[in-house]
């Protein structure tokens, strides 16, 4: 689907130490031979050996997080958890919970059973409808 959407910017929390990484993770337990389709370059270079040494012992997850950022090549990643890190230091708790407290100053959004996320996404206007409505 990544590659039907061919997104310029992925953004996400927890985006390089944990999403990106799951994602490669998967797919190169699988043996999937497309894993280069993550970022725009076609790449035939053996990343899944570097990334199961970087993720193995869990000694620098900063190595495995630039295996990732090499991975989607040619898209702009940006982790909200990151530059939430950089941008507000004072912080104690970076969770998305805790950031739409203390930035926001609004309750952390919870979705009830009637609010399911794949009817949110089925268009673009019930999305947009869900978050006039609940967000702002």
């Amino acid at each position: 689907k990544l590659v039907q959407l061919d997104p310029d910017v992925i953004i996400g929390h927890e985006l390089l130490d944990v999403e990106l990484q799951t994602v490669l993770r998967r797919t190169f337990d699988l043996r999937l031979s497309n894993w280069s389709r993550l970022g725009r370059l076609v790449q035939k270079r053996d990343l899944a050996s570097q990334f199961s040494k970087a993720t193995a012992g869990h000694s620098s997850l900063s190595w495995a997080a630039n295996i990732v950022a090499e991975a989607a090549a040619g898209r702009l990643l940006c982790d909200t958890y990151l530059n939430a890190k950089d941008l507000l230091p004072k912080e104690k708790d970076y969770s998305i919970s805790a950031l739409s407290v203390s930035v926001l100053e609004k309750e952390p959004l919870v979705l009830t059973e009637s609010e399911k996320i794949e009817e949110l996404y089925g268009s673009a206007d019930s999305l947009l409808k869900f978050i006039t409505e609940r967000v702002w």
